[in-house]
């Protein structure tokens, strides 16, 4: 799929018309459409004020594919996240409860039993978020790097 393709979906997907749209670029509509049907170079500074206007990341009208992975990979951290709080709050309470034992020795072992259960879930769930907070770090500077690309070959491309 192309940029203006991409554009044209998100406008369509929005409400907008070619003349909302156009408007508030402070450009004509017939410039808008140009756009659109991918007759006309875009700069990196227009593209993003299209972002702006469509309420949307710059970098998806660029990559589709690559930030829909991206957004699910977000997605996973926080419902990884969410579930971690469940356990942990989970194995809080249980630690909390009354329980009824026989044997202080008993007791004693139960609890830490529970203590290194809780450091092992912790310390394995962190080691986790880190590993996905490295691959979205990479993500970020993949992004920042072919965002740098695109404004370094506007800047040597001749126009259209």
């Amino acid at each position: 799929m192309n940029i203006g393709e991409t554009i044209r979906q998100f406008r369509i997907l929005k409400k907008l018309s070619h003349k909302d749209v156009a408007f508030q670029l402070g450009i004509t509509q017939q410039a808008y459409s140009k756009i659109e049907r991918d007759e006309t170079r875009i700069t990196v500074d227009r593209l993003s004020q299209i972002a702006s206007v469509l309420d949307m990341d710059m970098y998806y009208i660029l990559f589709p594919t690559k930030y829909e992975s991206y957004q699910n990979l977000q997605s996973a951290i926080l419902s990884g996240a969410n579930r971690r709080m469940e356990s942990i709050k989970s194995l809080s309470e249980l630690n909390n409860s009354p329980t009824v034992l026989y044997d202080q020795e008993e007791d004693q072992t139960i609890e830490s039993l529970q203590r290194k259960t809780l450091l092992r879930i912790i310390e394995s769930q962190k080691k986790e978020i880190d590993s996905q907070k490295k691959e979205m770090e990479l993500l970020k500077r993949e992004k920042i790097i072919l965002l740098e690309t695109l404004k370094h070959l506007e800047a040597i491309l001749p126009e259209k």
